[in-house]
């Protein structure tokens, strides 16, 4: 349930000491928290973001009265549409501040949004404060392929209709390596190259050709998908 963006501003005003006596957490407080976990000016992409509260959600939710989201697997693993409704609330509340002038919008916390989730974050156990500064730091330290690779690892459950972040390697052509390129410059005949022989009625270029386009085919629906994802928030 979504807290109004009155109210959300009235705990802005408290002092830290009665934010805790009357603290509530719920979807937004856990959000502020989790961004807060990041460190002062702290910025997360999306993805970040969501897989960051599917971590709390999953791994700490008796200590932030959870779990409060609802993941579904997605093309990128774990999302939750309601995410961004909450983040448009806080951003209407002047916690939360978009940067959408690159490619890809970032998330991060303004000044007062940053002091309610250091106050939500003091009200946690030192534990459940702990492991959110942490996961707030993993998510942040690893590449797109990275973070995906890792929640599929973490949740495979959660990979079904995920994209592959290392989808696309040729099974056809020859891997490249730096032992394997040092050897070609001396295999003038080119036997080091191995290739799959024909099977059947089709040609393995026709079969190549058709990969191609299948891929071209993905690659577009992923192009779309990412967009539909990007502009939620607006």
């Amino acid at each position: 349930m979504l807290l109004p963006a009155k109210a959300i501003e009235d705990t802005f005003r408290m002092a830290p000491e009665e934010w805790r006596a009357s603290m509530t957490i719920g979807r937004p407080q856990v959000i502020l928290a989790a961004m807060a976990g990041g460190g002062p000016g702290a910025s997360f992409f999306p993805v970040q973001l969501q897989k960051l509260l599917f971590l709390i959600d999953r791994e700490i939710p008796e200590c932030v009265n959870g779990p409060h989201f609802r993941f579904i697997p997605h093309h990128y693993g774990p999302f939750d549409q309601g995410i961004y409704i909450e983040i448009k609330a806080l951003t209407r509340a002047g916690a939360v501040d978009v940067e959408d002038e690159k490619r890809h919008p970032q998330y991060f916390l303004t000044d007062a949004g940053w002091q309610a989730g250091i106050h939500v974050l003091h009200g946690l156990s030192e534990a459940a404060a702990r492991y959110t500064r942490e996961a707030a730091g993993w998510v942040r330290t690893l590449t797109f392929p990275q973070l995906l690779r890792a929640i599929y690892a973490y949740c495979p459950a959660m990979a079904v209709n995920g994209v592959r972040p290392d989808a696309g390697r040729s099974k056809v052509l020859p891997q490249p390596s730096l032992l394997s390129g040092l050897a070609r410059t001396v295999d003038f005949m080119g036997v080091l190259n191995e290739y799959p022989r024909d099977r059947g009625a089709r040609s393995q270029d026709t079969r190549n050709l058709g990969g191609d386009w299948a891929r071209v085919g993905a690659h577009l629906r992923n192009a779309m998908a990412i967009y539909a994802q990007e502009r939620l928030y607006e």
